[in-house]
């Protein structure tokens, strides 16, 4: 059985399925949302650090853009919600478009910009000065469209579009080419892949992810507070994300690239971390085709 198809049937559509039943059987409904939110939060960021290895700590910034940029819109220009969440992911695009220069940086550089990045939002929609767009510290209440059950069952259409995507680049040579930049940008420029391009790529795609999730967080809460950008619930996205990617990428060390098979081995000599690092992943490797 293809990858493709196993994952497809004994993971997301079982998930899937489990979401789409529970809330018949259980009354808390808001939970229900909270899961599948973090459950696509997981996965933006299963995109941007399981493909390419670069840690958002951020991340949840995207999802507060996503969050201002519906209730701005339906606030102030009395948008329909479905019009307002495509937004709302779009302005999780802009955002990282913005910030894409971050993505000189690398580890733990790149982390802790990325973090400052997201309490820059978080000041910039808390200020004052902006009461009159984003009624700044106190938060924006929008009871207008409130729709709970509407926006639950979008929200589990966006893991099911998102689900999918994560498994067709596990199993497409575009993932395979993000692998292999994240195994070894060197080597994999040396085979031919755009390097700088593909980071971008994955980078605006769980941008968009996260300002989707954030265009139906106020769609089911009814507000947007600037507190929705907070260091607790990044720290939760990453441990999400990290233990997703993890699973997923263990053992990957083989990809192949426009045709070109190439092998990547660790490296017997001395890396940052000590002989072989600590993990496999902090490990040095050396490619051959």
């Amino acid at each position: 059985m293809p990858n493709a198809l196993r994952h497809t049937l004994f993971i997301a559509v079982p998930l899937l399925a489990v979401f789409a039943v529970l809330p018949g059987v259980y009354q808390n409904h808001l939970l229900l949302f909270n899961f599948v939110i973090f459950l696509i939060l997981a996965q933006g960021v299963n995109i941007i650090y399981g493909f390419t290895g670069y840690l958002p700590f951020g991340y949840v910034g995207f999802f507060g853009a996503g969050a201002y940029g519906f209730a701005i819109l339906v606030m102030h220009y009395q948008a329909p919600a479905p019009f307002a969440v495509i937004v709302a992911g779009l302005v999780g695009v802009a955002l990282g478009l913005l910030l894409t220069p971050l993505l000189r940086l690398s580890g733990a550089y790149f982390a802790i910009a990325n973090l400052a990045a997201s309490l820059a939002v978080l000041h910039f929609v808390a200020n004052p000065a902006l009461e009159n767009i984003t009624r700044g510290p106190y938060g924006v209440s929008l009871t207008g469209t409130f729709n709970p059950t509407l926006a639950y069952t979008a929200a589990l259409v966006v893991l099911a579009l998102t689900l999918g995507a994560v498994v067709f680049l596990k199993n497409s040579r575009f993932g395979l080419a993000l692998q292999a930049v994240r195994e070894d940008a060197v080597s994999a420029s040396m085979a031919g892949v755009n390097v700088v391009k593909m980071r971008v790529i994955a980078w605006l795609a769980s941008a968009l992810v996260a300002g989707l999730a954030g265009g139906y967080g106020p769609h089911a809460y009814s507000a947007a507070k600037a507190g929705v950008v907070n260091l607790t619930r990044s720290v939760a996205l990453e441990v999400a994300g990290a233990a997703s990617s993890d699973a997923a990428f263990r053992n990957s060390r083989r990809v192949t690239l426009a045709g070109i098979r190439v092998k990547c081995t660790p490296d017997p000599s001395p890396g940052r971390f000590g002989r072989n690092g600590l993990r496999g992943d902090a490990r040095r490797f050396s490619c051959i085709r």
